[in-house]
């Protein structure tokens, strides 16, 4: 699901077709630093998801340039130039996977009742979803930590520092 204005759509497995405004901020990063970066076998959402794009300075450069003059974000030394348009920030909502039949405890051990019955999840066979979106990529989170945390959280067992970043998938 994209979150910017009214515009709501849950991206799954399947990803993402980019939408005018995608295609104007990696256009932007383009002219910067070059077309090679941008090119269009990678959607804008995929291209923050990749675990590649943060270990590519140029890349992580271009896409600081290109979200710079849409939204004016703050540099990384804390400098803001004020020169942006001001957008908010894209949010993306993500498909997670769906919650298991049985509840786990913080070991990954099922939890068994009075009886000895496994305990049913409360969400037993509903999707869950997560957040993850252009602010968490500006701040250096990473997509697949934010999965990772969140599919713990769905689980049932997340480390005491794991965030929760799931929202409803509707």
């Amino acid at each position: 699901m994209i979150i910017m204005g009214d515009e709501e759509v849950i991206i799954d497995e399947n990803g993402h077709t980019d939408d005018e405004y995608e295609v104007l901020v990696k256009a932007l990063g383009a002219y910067n630093q070059g077309a090679t970066k941008f090119n269009n076998s990678l959607s804008w959402s995929e291209i923050l998801t990749d675990s590649k794009t943060m270990e590519d300075a140029k890349l992580v450069k271009a896409i600081r340039y290109g979200l710079d003059i849409l939204k004016d974000i703050e540099k990384p030394n804390g400098v803001r130039t004020d020169h942006g348009i001001r957008l908010p920030l894209r949010t993306y909502i993500w498909e997670g996977g769906v919650y298991s039949s049985f509840k786990f405890n913080e070991s990954g051990e099922l939890i068994l009742d009075e009886n000895g019955a496994p305990t049913v999840h409360p969400q037993a066979g509903k999707k869950w979803c997560f957040v993850y979106g252009e602010e968490h990529w500006i701040t250096g989170l990473k997509y697949d930590d934010v999965k990772k945390q969140s599919k713990a959280h769905a689980s049932g067992y997340p480390k005491s520092e794991d965030t929760d970043y799931r929202v409803g998938c509707s």
